[in-house]
């Protein structure tokens, strides 16, 4: 299982969108080291608003498990929610040039950031801390988990500047490259799909079972 871990996460690691090289201490610390790194990003970004920090965007889907229940169930629906965004990201990239759904795009860039951070804040709080507390003593675990909490900073990153694009796609601004537009959109969503299809992996065989997983289809 170690070794298994271990060969996945460099193999996930070696596809990541953002090209950076992490250090030691990257890894350990990641969310200073990818904050630090994309401030620029973060004060130039616009304000944006949301029904009191909380969006709850995909209603075809039942409400999410409590951070205090079973973490297979909560990983289940946190991946659910994303693949949704995922699609509604490829039906935007789709569209373009001449098929923008101006609305889709100015809801898409309301929901997008928040959601991804709300998602990924309550997955390493019920999941990943409960692999730590159960497992945290295989060397290669921790060494996966350092790996996608890295991972989520990079997308939490990239959705900044994805926001601001379909803040403006939404708004009609000519000033926007719909070529570089569908790259970036196509970017992040094959991103996010390749690190959710790289949690199951690792992740499945560590936590509990539960009777309400509902499996998330990655294709």
């Amino acid at each position: 299982m170690a070794a298994q871990l271990a060969g996945t996460c460099q193999n996930r690691g070696a596809c990541t969108l953002i090209q950076i090289k992490a250090s030691h201490a990257d890894l350990h610390h990641p969310h200073e080291t990818m904050r630090e790194r994309h401030r620029s990003w973060r004060q130039n970004s616009m304000k944006r608003t949301n029904d009191n920090g909380r969006i709850r965007p995909w209603t075809g889907l039942p409400p999410r498990p409590a951070l205090s229940g079973e973490p297979r169930a909560w990983l289940a629906r946190a991946h659910q929610e994303q693949l949704a965004l995922c699609n509604s990201l490829e039906e935007i990239a789709d569209s373009l040039p001449a098929e923008i759904d101006r609305q889709k795009c100015a809801y898409a860039a309301k929901m997008l950031e928040p959601l991804i951070r709300e998602l990924h804040s309550g997955e390493e709080s019920a999941v990943f801390r409960w692999v730590e507390q159960n497992c945290g003593d295989d060397p290669s675990i921790s060494a996966t988990l350092a790996r996608l909490k890295y991972e989520h900073c990079e997308d939490e990153c990239f959705a900044e500047e994805l926001t601001e694009m379909l803040v403006k796609l939404g708004a009609a601004d000519d000033s926007v490259n719909a070529e570089t537009a569908g790259y970036m959109l196509r970017g992040f969503f094959t991103n996010l799909r390749r690190h959710i299809g790289f949690e199951q992996e690792c992740l499945r065989t560590l936590l509990p079972a539960s009777s309400d997983v509902v499996h998330a289809d990655i294709n």
